[in-house]
This record gives structure tokens, C-alpha cells and sequence, in this order.
């Protein structure tokens, strides 16, 4: 009985200590928005030293909960993570209530890499949250060498205002297991991988001074690309190359990096050996004031359904030139622009062998027109206003001349328009209510809150 006693004893006792020892883990707190660089998921950032930001979300409802410790892991593989072994960077179990920007500091950051990420924080009362879920970051082109190759380039002598269409072969021998491309434009543009769009952002990249700094995109095409022949095309339009503040010329800088199943890699790069072509649409005004839009001219007659695919012959088309111009280039590193509202008009009314439409409220963006009963080489002109009595302003007006085909579409793509009243000159028919669409176009962030009142107008 004594010697039972005993144990009973040690065993309590080393109970007692491990209360001490071991961790007390709270079920109540929950890691959740995690960010790097102020970006869920970030594609292609050229940050060396990103900044890791969370909330923590308690589900108690303890009165000043709050953060007291945080603990970061960064891998270069996702398992690795999974299994708590930071290769990358291990923070420690840091004493601090900082959730916002912390810095990295990690070992060096490598361009076109993925990496991983969790945290883990302490409460008020020192309990630990459950790991959060993983994370990723991936990098773009981090030292101006990586762009080593890949020249700007545009077409030659192109007429100011031109949309330009460039494309290049590029030959895989195996299943593709990663493709980052990396696309700065002076001017827009838009990415295609074997006639796909890559990915839906328009008006591609964010808008700058062109002049001192320039962005470049990142796509993640590794799911595009095919064994065999692949065709990697731009349409570029000039966008705010327009304005007389802009001193330098549309022009495009390509680099694609990526490995096959079997460990080769994919290297392209934008060179003389690129094909272009001027397409069936330009800009029809320069901007010879900030706040003026012009509009665009699409003659569907001139429009080449096959460009940016494989098969198609380019060889009358002509070899890119190389542009001398070296400007400061930086990662797009906000949200794209994409559609963040479809708008339907309120009213069409007839008049002077034109028709008004009415749609409802002033909205940035793009009109969608479609048409029906025109003959090849019809004009209609698009004039937009955002005054009731006033036809156009800003120079936003647009011109498309048919095809002949049995229903065609206007849309803007590297214009935009602000307004609310569309006149359309040189329809065969009245357009009905649903042939119109507006597109109300923005940066495409996440919202994070919302209001309400009983006024209307401000609910606008």
C-alpha cells in the first residue's frame, strides 16, 4: 500500500508539471485574412523582404482579446510546411502584438518561386492558436538580370493609335509542370496562350507615369501551354502613350520561365524573331488633355479570327523591332481592373436618324452594342455624353464598320468611356433595351464593408 501510495503520488505530481510544460491551446481563436504584401495569394511580386499580415478572430467573444505573440513558418514546398519544417524562414515565437506588415527575414528570396506560409499567435491569457491555414506567395522577376533577353520591342513605324497584334512559337516536349510570364507593356495589353485568354483583367497593367515607371503582369500559364506548339500572342493597344505627358512609344517586354515534367526548362524572351501585325483597331484621338478619352475605331472586316493560334501563317507579317528605352519597371502589385458592374439601360428614344439611349446613371467603363441588319462596310458611330443636352463630350466618340454578318457586337477594349447618355448614329434597326450593356470597370479589390440610408442618392 505505501509503495502504491508513492506512485500515486510521483504520478500527480509529474501531471502537475506538465501543466507548467506543455502548451495551452485555445479552440476559440482563429488566424484568418492572411496577406503578403497587402494581397491574398500574391501572383508575381517583386518585393525581396515581403510583409506578412493576419487578424485574429476569436469566436468567444472575450472582452479585449487581443494578440500577444506570433510565430511565422515560410517553406519552399508545401509538405515541408505541412510538417512544420521551415526551410525558407522560422521566426520563433515572437513577443510582439504586431499583425500588420512584419517583415521578412528569411533566407534570400529566388524569382518565379512559390512559397508557403502559416502563423501562429499567443492570446491575452498566452493560449495558442491552431496553426493557420497555408498560404502563398510567389515572385516575379526580382533583379533587372532576370529580364537578360528579352528586349522591349514594338512594330515598326507604327502609325500613332494603332492596335497592335504580336505573337511567337514556342515548342514543348513534355506535360508542363510550371509557366510564369511575365508581360510589361507600355501602353495595355492583353495575354493569349494558344488563342485563350489568360486570365479575365482588363486594361492590363494599372495605370502610372509611363514615363519613369512601368509595371509588369505575371500570368500562371502552366495550364495553357500544350505539348507540341504553342502560340504566345500580346494584343497591345497604346492607352495613355497618348497623352502628350507620355514620352515613350507603345512597346512590349516579354520573359517565360518554366520547367516540364521531366526537368527542362521553358525559356522565351521578346526578340526581333516576334511577329506583329497591325489589327483591325486603333484609338481614334490623341489625348492631348488627361481627362480626354477619345474613343476606338473597329473595322470588322480587317479581323483575323486565327491570330494568336497554332497554324496560323504569319510569315507576311512583320519582324519586331527593338526599342531604345530603359524605364524603371516594377511588378503590378494592386488588384486588376476587371468589370465590377453590369449596368442595362432604362430608355432608347429616336431621332435625327439616331437613337439615345439612357442608361440610368453615370458609370466608367465599357458599352456593349449589338447589331444586326448592317451590310459590309456600314459605319456606326458611338458618341457618349454625360449631359442630358449634349451629344458628346470628352471626344468620346467610336466608330465600327461591318462585316455583313447577320449579328455583330461593338466593345470597347482599350478605351473606356464615362457617361450616361449613348447616341448611336447609322443602325438599320432600333436597338432594343437588351442589345445594350454597360460595363462599369474598376480596380477589382475585395469589399470590406458596406453602407445604407434611407437617401437614394447617396445610396448610389
Amino acid at each position: 500500500m505505501y509503495i502504491s501510495y508513492r506512485l500515486q503520488n510521483i504520478i500527480f505530481f509529474m501531471a502537475l508539471c506538465l501543466l507548467f510544460v506543455l502548451p495551452v491551446y485555445s479552440q476559440n481563436n482563429e488566424i484568418t485574412g492572411l496577406q503578403c504584401e497587402y494581397q491574398e495569394e500574391p501572383l508575381g511580386m517583386d518585393a525581396t523582404t515581403p510583409r506578412f499580415s493576419w487578424r485574429l478572430s476569436a469566436t468567444d467573444n472575450v472582452r479585449g482579446q487581443r494578440q500577444t505573440t506570433y510565430h511565422i513558418l515560410v517553406a519552399s514546398d508545401q509538405v515541408l510546411l505541412n510538417e512544420g519544417q521551415a526551410d525558407v524562414w522560422n521566426s520563433g515565437k515572437v513577443a510582439l502584438s504586431q499583425s500588420v506588415s512584419v517583415l521578412f527575414a528569411g533566407k534570400e528570396l529566388e524569382s518565379n518561386r512559390k512559397y508557403y506560409w502559416k502563423v501562429q499567435v499567443s492570446d491575452k491569457d498566452g493560449n495558442l492558436s491552431n496553426w493557420s491555414h497555408p498560404a502563398s506567395f510567389t515572385t516575379g522577376l526580382l533583379h533587372m538580370g532576370d529580364w537578360s533577353g528579352a528586349w522591349w520591342i514594338q512594330y515598326p513605324d507604327a502609325p500613332k493609335g494603332k492596335h497592335i497584334w504580336f505573337r511567337k512559337t514556342l515548342s514543348v516536349d513534355a506535360p508542363v509542370r510550371s509557366a510564369l510570364i511575365h508581360v510589361a507593356s507600355i501602353g495595355y495589353h492583353e495575354l493569349y496562350v494558344n488563342g485563350k485568354k489568360a486570365d479575365d483583367r482588363i486594361l492590363a497593367p494599372a495605370l502610372t507615369r509611363q514615363s519613369t515607371r512601368v509595371l509588369y503582369v505575371t500570368y500562371d500559364i502552366a495550364e495553357l501551354l500544350q505539348t507540341g506548339e504553342n502560340v504566345i500572342a500580346v494584343w497591345q493597344g497604346p492607352g495613355w502613350t497618348l497623352n502628350v505627358f507620355v514620352n515613350l512609344p507603345p512597346a512590349l517586354r516579354v520573359q517565360l520561365n518554366g520547367w516540364t515534367t521531366d526537368n527542362k526548362k521553358i525559356n522565351l524572351s521578346s526578340y526581333d524573331d516576334w511577329r506583329c501585325a497591325i489589327s483591325n483597331s486603333e484609338n481614334n484621338v490623341q489625348r492631348t488633355r488627361p481627362h480626354y478619352h477619345g474613343g476606338e475605331y473597329i473595322d470588322a472586316r480587317n479581323y483575323l479570327p486565327d491570330w494568336n493560334r497554332t497554324g496560323f501563317d504569319d510569315t507576311k507579317w512583320e519582324k519586331a523591332v527593338r526599342v531604345d528605352c530603359q524605364p524603371l519597371m516594377c511588378a503590378h502589385s494592386i488588384e486588376p481592373t476587371r468589370i465590377i458592374e453590369t449596368i442595362q439601360p432604362v430608355k432608347i428614344s429616336d431621332g435625327n436618324d439616331a437613337y439615345r439611349i439612357d442608361m440610368g446613371k453615370n458609370f466608367t467603363g465599357w458599352v456593349k452594342i449589338d447589331m444586326r441588319g448592317l451590310s459590309s462596310g456600314d459605319v456606326v458611330t458611338i458618341r457618349v455624353s454625360d449631359a442630358e443636352k449634349t451629344i458628346q463630350n470628352y471626344s468620346q466618340m467610336s466608330q465600327y464598320v461591318s462585316n455583313g454578318a447577320e449579328k455583330e457586337t461593338f466593345c470597347n477594349r482599350f478605351n473606356y468611356i464615362a457617361g450616361r447618355y449613348i447616341t448611336v448614329e447609322g443602325l438599320k434597326r432600333k436597338p432594343e433595351l437588351a442589345d445594350i450593356t454597360g460595363y462599369a470597370l474598376g480596380t477589382d479589390m475585395k469589399r470590406t464593408g458596406h453602407f445604407s440610408c434611407s437617401n437614394p442618392l447617396f445610396n448610389q
